[in-house]
This record gives structure tokens, sequence and C-alpha cells, in this order.
């Protein structure tokens, strides 16, 4: 039989020569060849792959029973020649298609023929005269070489693979040269800052080392205030637009150029967009004045056009006597304030600055003079006469009207914070001020306040806690109340006659009668 036969191809029918003609007989191998050959009823198969180069010849062995008795049997052996079956080489590589100008080129060439012991050779039918062929073993062989700028364009190449007998493999591919491409690159630096209402404009150059290229420039990414307008040639274009208030901040840029082959450059980078910033400036008078052991205070307040765009400011004293504190209370407020000693009588000098984010700045100077205590004798500290609302409810308006008063005639009060919360604001009008502001649900609880009044030589401060309660805990039921009008506490009764106090309303404030939902 062939050598590389199909496994279950027939190989040939057994029989055995019986007197009895009536008898079957069945078929056992003894001896299989290493399992290459099988029977099947009475039909000897291929069993195993056959390779003529690793056995030319198998010899097996048959044993036929009788299928009757079981009793009598024959056995003989047999040998299998092997045909040796020639096969065309074919080749197993792929080819490589492109070469660049200049860059070697290296195709890897290899085939393969069944008959392990063949021996290929590999030879060339069309080539370009740039490429050499070069038989590296029996199967294998490598086409190389190096295109010039006269190659560039399209070559036809051919390939053989022949075995000892003359049958042969061909591989026919069609291989493209082009010339070496230089990718793009940006020439031109951006602008990377801006300013509201003053017209950006960027001039973008960009070039490539291959003369001829055709260069296609885009934005791929930009903030929608600016308009990206190539020119046609693709190497020039404009950015350009003015921004708006609501542009403020940063916004990324990407820029990109690519040329015929594909090749591309990109250029990305950080838009930064600001105002046309305003310095800031103080708007209060200092206090010049302080007496020995009394707490002196000074509210400074400072302005920014820009503030209301976000624009935050620092506070600093850069120079003053070191029992001087500053404490900036707000982004336009600030308080300066301590208390001197019997050694800092006299005169001392205070510098007053404030910057804002783009490092503006303005300056407050002033001389602080220190009185021994008991010169100044003949004025009165100013006092608190209104009494503080202690109870806020979450995202309800609380409103705290701050009165002071003072002896003196013709005393300037200035009423100030040193510790609020963040949901109150301070807000004065002659000798009254306001406290309001609405709390949040993460308000709730215990939120301290420190006023300060002061006619700038002495001041008075009121502390006091306010309670924020939750929404869901504020409405309180007093059942038949009288409407009153008096000050701070008011005694009623209840439906049931039990007496119920009420304290810490303001001087003023008026209870309605109201009935309380009934319970069952």
């Amino acid at each position: 039989m062939s050598e590389h036969s199909a496994i279950g191809q027939p190989v040939g029918i057994l029989t055995t020569s019986d007197p009895n003609p009536n008898d079957t007989h069945t078929y056992t191998l003894l001896n299989s060849a290493g399992g290459r050959f099988v029977i099947v009823e009475d039909e000897l198969r291929v069993g195993a792959w056959l390779d003529f180069d690793a056995a030319r010849s198998h010899h097996i062995v048959v044993r036929s029973t009788e299928t009757g008795t079981g009793v009598f049997s024959y056995t003989r052996g047999f040998t299998l020649t092997v045909r040796n079956v020639e096969y065309a080489p074919i080749f197993t590589s792929t080819p490589i298609t492109t070469a660049i100008v200049g860059q070697p080129y290296t195709y890897d060439v290899t085939a393969t023929d069944q008959d392990a012991s063949e021996v290929l050779t590999m030879t060339t039918t069309s080539r370009p005269p740039w490429l050499t062929l070069t038989q590296m073993t029996t199967a294998t062989a490598r086409l190389s070489g190096t295109p010039s700028l006269s190659d560039v364009g399209f070559a036809t190449v051919g390939l053989q693979v022949t075995d000892h007998t003359g049958r042969s493999d061909t591989q026919n591919f069609t291989l493209v040269v082009t010339r070496s491409n230089t990718a793009p690159v940006f020439v031109s630096i951006p602008f990377t800052a801006a300013t509201v209402g003053v017209r950006y404009t960027y001039h973008i150059t960009a070039s490539d080392g291959d003369v001829g290229d055709t260069l296609v420039m885009e934005a791929s990414e930009k903030p929608s205030w600016l308009t990206f307008t190539p020119d046609g040639t693709g190497t020039t274009a404009t950015l350009s637009g003015t921004p708006g208030p609501g542009d403020v901040g940063e916004a990324p840029v990407h820029l990109l150029v690519r040329d015929g082959l594909g090749a591309t450059a990109t250029q990305h980078f950080t838009m930064t967009v600001s105002r046309d910033n305003h310095a800031p400036r103080f708007t209060s008078t200092p206090v010049v004045s302080a007496t020995v052991g009394k707490r002196y205070s000074y509210g400074i307040t400072v302005e920014d056009s820009d503030a209301d765009e976000g624009d935050t400011l620092t506070i600093a004293a850069t120079l003053k006597p070191t029992w001087l504190t500053l404490t900036q209370t707000g982004n336009v407020s600030a308080i300066l304030g301590g208390i001197p000693g019997s050694g800092d009588v006299g005169e001392a000098s205070v510098r007053l600055r404030v910057s804002d984010a783009s490092g503006a700045t303005d300056t407050q100077d002033f001389t602080l003079v220190v009185a021994a205590s008991g010169v100044v004798t003949d004025n009165h500290a100013p006092v608190f006469t209104s009494q503080p609302v202690d109870l806020a409810v979450a995202d309800t308006p609380y409103t705290y009207t701050i009165t002071v008063s003072d002896e003196d005639e013709g005393d300037m009060l200035t009423i100030t914070t040193t510790t609020i919360p963040a949901w109150l604001t301070l807000r004065q009008e002659g000798n009254i001020a306001t406290l309001s502001g609405t709390p949040g649900p993460g308000d709730v609880g215990d939120a301290a306040v420190s006023l300060v009044v002061s006619d700038s030589k002495d001041e008075t401060v009121q502390v006091f806690t306010i309670r924020v309660l939750a929404r869901s805990e504020h409405r309180v039921y007093l059942p038949l109340i009288q409407r009153q009008t008096s000050d701070q506490t008011s005694d009623q009764t209840n439906d049931r006659g039990s007496p119920v106090a009420m304290s810490g309303f303001q001087s003023g404030a008026k209870l309605s009668r109201e009935r309380a939902p009934e319970t069952r």
C-alpha cells in the first residue's frame, strides 16, 4: 500500500480455505505492526500513519478461528510493503509586499515537503535587480536587498521551490516600493493665556521634510469660543476667538497635522482664560488709639470688583506690634485685635496688606497710639441692647436684629463678628445690624457666635450659641396661648390647667392663639 494512506483505508479481504464449505471464521491480529493495521470483520485496514522513510515494510500475524466449534484455528504471517509516494513541495511563508527606499528589505522564505528526506531548491523566476535570493537550508531561503529612489513603484517577484523529482511550487507577488516618509512637525509655539473680552489669536505653522507632501491640519479638541481656520495648504492655520466671563478657567486644546502617507504630529496644550484683574482696596478707616488693659479691635473691610466673580482675597498684617493679632473673618473682612500691656504704651506702626489671587495688592499704613490705663477716663464702652435669637430651623430663614447704644453722644459704633457659622451674614446700618441667613440640613446642631461693638476706644463682646433644629423638630404646640406682647417671660396654662412657662423670646415677639392637633 502507499505511504500516507488514510486511516481506515482497506488493505485486503481475509479468507480461509476450509474442507467444510459451510464453516465461517473470525480473524485476530496477533501482531499489528505497532497498531499500524486493524481488522474489521474480515477486512484488513490501515490503522496508523504509514511513512516510507520510517519503514518500507511491516510484518503482521493473523489468526483464523473456526466460528462454529472454536476448536480449529490457523495462524499465518504477512509482510506488507509500503510504496513511496512523491509529493510536490509547497511554500509555507507569506510574502512581505512592501519596501521603503534606503531601508533593508528581508523576506525569510520557507517551504515544506511531505517527504521528510527531500532536499528542496529555491530559485527566483522574476525579481527586481536590487533583490537577491540566498538559500539558507534545504527548506529555507532569504530574499533581501535595499531599494533606491529609482526603484520606487511596483515590482513583480516570482519564487519557485523544486524537489529532486522536479515537482515544484511557485509563489508570485507584487512588491510595492515607497520612499521613506518623514512625519510632519508643528513649528509654532502656542499662546496658552487669554483674557476675558480680549481677542486671542494663535497663528499655527507646521512643516514636513518630504518635498511634495500634502498636509492636513485639524483641531480635534478645543473650547467652543475658539474657531479653527485652516488656510488650505495644510502648513498654516489660525486659532482665534474672544472668551467671555463664562470661559474663565482652563480648557484643553489638541491640534493634529497629517501627511499624505498617514504620518501625524500632535500639539496639546492647556488654554487658561483669566479676567482683566482689578486690584483690591481697603474701605475701612483704622482705629488709631488703644488703652492699656482694654481690648482693641479694628474691623477691617476691603473690596475688589473681581470678588463677586470668585477672586480670593488675603488680608495680612506685614507690620504690627506683637500684642496685636489679625484674623481674617471672610473674603473681604478681617479683625485686628488684642489687649496692650503697660509696656506697649506709646506709638506703634501698623501696615496692612490685601492681595488677590493674581498678586494685585493694596496697603494701609497707620500709627497706633497706646495710652496708659486711666489716661482716657471720659469714654464709655458701647453696649448691646438686644437679646440674641438662639434658635434656628434648617431650611428656614433666621434673623437677629442687633441693636447697640453708647452713652457718649456722637460716637460712631462698629458692629463686627469674630465667630459666626458660614451660613450667617452680618449687615450694619447705623447703630442697628442684622445677622441673617438660612441654615441647611448639614448645619443642624450648635453654632457659636461672637459679636463685637466698638466705638474706636472701647468695645463690648456678645457671645451666644445658636441651636439649629432639623425641620421635623421645630414645630411645638402650646395649647390655648393668649396673644402676648410682654417681655421675656410669660406664664400660661394649657387645656389641663397645667402651667406653661415660656422664655427666650425677644422683646416685642407676638405669640398667637393656636390649638394643637387632637391626640387620640
